[in-house]
């Protein structure tokens, strides 16, 4: 409530979101990130990936459903 934005307002653009585009748009800017992220490991990429993914606002639920096929690509 820092922003004093209506809760009324939140739920209804968080239910308008189309959740196969999300998922979309995740993969995609994990894929990009993949590219250039550095690890001895994949267990230590796919910290970092979701880390960034987080950081963007992706929910880790979502995150941890869509590592396993970007992991197939690395």
């Amino acid at each position: 409530m820092l922003k004093k934005v209506n809760d009324q307002l939140i739920e209804n653009a968080l239910k308008s979101i189309d959740y196969e585009l999300y998922i979309e748009n995740l993969k995609s800017i994990l894929t990009h990130k993949a590219k250039t992220v550095k690890a001895n490991s994949d267990y230590e990429k796919n910290g970092k990936l979701a880390r960034f993914a987080l950081g963007r606002g992706y929910e880790y639920g979502d995150i941890s459903k869509v590592l396993p096929d970007i992991e197939e690509q690395y």
